[in-house]
């Protein structure tokens, strides 16, 4: 006979002890420093040198506030050198006081206001000196040719919209010899804001929309340069009655 075999069991106890018999080796240090994996995209070249990433045309879009005796009003406009805004006509009349502040929300300090009475167009002089210039365009548009407005619609956040050139027309208004109407939308507040081409140049000045769609309708830059020799200047109200 086979001697018989005696299977020892031990009790649960043991049983976790012998689980935890082995000790596990201790991780390695962590790395003094961290390099991604993946290199970031490069900085748009129009993008790179602006504060907060704005462009050059968002960077030269100014809001401007008409305080007047009764009311307030707002409107839009754009550098166009050193110390000069241009802007609408109707944008400034009237004003007891004129608030003009840029894209970082920085008040200016107003020196002076002219107007056209050839055309729906202002100028506001600074004290402060302004920056950036954007590029002005040699030409008039194309129809179908890209256009971007940027403005302060109602008085509100910067916005920018874009179209194409629609038609060239005659102004219904009397403001000009012709307009450009562009499927760029706007809003009451955005008169005065600056219309750039593709390149990212001034191409007209937006001074009013249609009622049904809201399209811009843009006097061209060759009027508004022509209007500069025609410019009276424009002084605030006195005293409200």
């Amino acid at each position: 006979m086979r001697p018989r075999m005696t299977l020892a069991i031990l009790p649960p106890a043991a049983l976790v002890l012998a689980a935890c018999s082995v000790v596990p080796v201790p991780p390695e240090g962590l790395p003094d420093e961290w390099v991604p994996a993946v290199s970031p995209s490069p900085i748009d070249d129009v993008l790179e040198n602006n504060p907060l990433g704005f462009t050059p045309e968002e960077q030269s879009s100014i809001r401007i506030r008409n305080v007047s005796c009764d009311s307030l009003s707002t409107g839009s406009g754009f550098i166009l050198d050193e110390h000069t805004i241009v802007t609408n006509r109707h944008v400034v009349e009237g004003f007891l006081s004129l608030g003009i502040s840029t894209d970082d929300g920085g008040e200016l300090t107003m020196a002076s206001v002219a107007t056209s009475q050839v055309s729906d167009l202002a100028i506001i002089t600074t004290v402060e000196t302004l920056t950036p210039l954007v590029p002005l365009a040699d030409e008039d548009p194309r129809l179908n040719d890209f256009v971007m407005i940027v403005g302060y619609p109602g008085g509100n956040e910067m916005t920018t919209s874009t179209g194409t050139v629609l038609a060239r027309e005659d102004d219904n208004l009397d403001n000009a010899d012709h307009v450009f109407r562009v499927t760029a939308e706007v809003e009451h507040g955005s008169s005065g804001s600056a219309a750039y081409n593709a390149e990212g140049e001034v191409f007209g000045l937006l001074y009013a929309g249609e009622d049904d769609t809201n399209y811009g309708i843009i006097i061209p830059l060759s009027i508004v340069e022509d209007s500069l020799d025609s410019l009276t200047p424009l002084a605030a109200i006195s005293a409200c009655s």
